[in-house]
């Protein structure tokens, strides 16, 4: 199992003896740091009571075809968290 900690994503990716490999992750703007206790990868970020909590996550198998390594994984990831860290924004005039 490989773990990868960048900024506000948190990656995994796992090689099963059979069934190919996967990876997961999240991506959470805003992060402030990546920690673990004995059983957990945990991702921190501030909340604020009434205010929305904005996350992605995804996942990926080696043998849909898509991704097939671990940095492939990560690359794919990385991008997710670029745009989520400047969304697009646009306003229609009436």
């Amino acid at each position: 199992m490989t773990v990868g900690r960048d900024g506000a994503a948190l990656t995994q990716w796992v090689t099963q003896d059979s069934n190919g490999a996967f990876g997961t992750a999240i991506v959470l703007p805003g992060a402030t740091s990546i920690t673990e206790d004995p059983l957990n990868e945990l991702i921190v970020a501030p909340v604020e009571s009434g205010k929305p909590l904005r996350y992605f996550i995804g996942a990926a198998w080696d043998r849909a075809g898509h991704v097939k390594t671990p940095a492939e994984w990560q690359e794919k990831v990385k991008l997710v968290a670029a745009r989520a860290a400047h969304p697009l924004k646009a306003t229609v005039a009436p």
